[in-house]
């Protein structure tokens, strides 16, 4: 859910390879690329007001839509 901060869990761009083996420019992903990530539907009409931290909980909070329909498919046989 806190995808907002870099030292949340594993959920950041690690930037670019450097020629000694690390990483420069890492960064928290983006709300969309959080959606894409999640399987959810990168032309999702968020309102314009919304606070980003809400969007960033929300996808956090989520469910990834493909996760359900696969789950759903086994059950359904």
């Amino acid at each position: 859910m806190r995808n907002d901060a870099i030292s949340s869990q594993r959920n950041v761009h690690p930037g670019r390879l450097k020629p000694d083996g690390t990483y420069s420019d890492a960064r928290v992903l983006t709300p969309l690329e959080l959606m894409i990530i999640n399987s959810m539907p990168t032309d999702w009409n968020i309102p314009d007001d919304t606070p980003e931290i809400l969007v960033r909980q929300c996808i956090g909070e989520s469910i990834p839509p493909l996760l359900l329909k696969k789950v759903a498919g086994m059950i359904n046989g």
